[in-house]
């Protein structure tokens, strides 16, 4: 897999359901999956998270900067999707952590590196 190529939600999926698996339960049970398949899902999460770390930031400036001559703001569809943002950003992170771990415990670093080779350098 080409570690330039960024699949974001989508490839991330892709990754833990290509096991048959359901998802969500594959989540926390990463020992099946090559060290290439958790490399990529460390860097989707991370992905992730920083995407929807912005994304929750322009809602946030979308909403001070709100002027009310515009008219009202759906603010249970702003609820909502900060609540969706959220939720995938929790979600996200608790992946990578979980792939991070899972990587750590084979003896490699979230890049796919030996451990004692991501010291040196």
């Amino acid at each position: 897999m080409d570690d330039s190529v960024d699949f974001g939600v989508s490839g991330l999926l892709t990754v833990l359901a290509g096991k048959g698996g359901d998802a969500a339960r594959a989540v926390t049970n990463l020992g099946g999956y090559t060290t290439q398949e958790l490399v990529t899902m460390a860097n989707q999460g991370g992905n992730i998270v920083e995407g929807t770390t912005h994304s929750l930031r322009v809602v946030a400036q979308m909403m001070m900067n709100h002027d009310q001559d515009n008219g009202p703001v759906d603010h249970v569809g702003v609820g909502a999707l900060i609540d969706l943002l959220t939720e995938l950003q929790s979600s996200a992170s608790l992946i990578e952590a979980n792939a991070a771990y899972e990587l750590e415990q084979r003896g490699y670093a979230e890049s796919g590196r030996y451990l004692t080779a991501a010291k040196v350098a």
